[in-house]
């Protein structure tokens, strides 16, 4: 049995799970999209059309980092 790998992608984290999506991100045309789920504080959706990708097309979630708070209102 042979096994040829088109491309790898290299996520930051171990992945728990994951899902193929084939619908419109963004409100462009229908692609090859993977959505990651891992321990982390948001699921990252990966382009698989997108050869060597460094960074997610999409992260859904998250912690906001740049945010901070002074006399009870939010600065940026």
């Amino acid at each position: 049995m042979n096994l040829y790998i088109h491309h790898d992608i290299i996520i930051p984290e171990f992945p728990l799970c994951t899902a193929w999506l084939d619908c419109p991100l963004k409100g462009g045309e229908k692609g090859n999209f993977l959505a990651v789920g891992s321990m982390g504080p948001s699921i990252e959706i990966w382009d698989l059309d997108v050869i060597d990708e460094v960074e997610p097309c999409v992260a859904l979630g998250g912690i906001e980092s740049s945010k901070t708070w002074k006399n009870g209102k939010k600065v940026c």
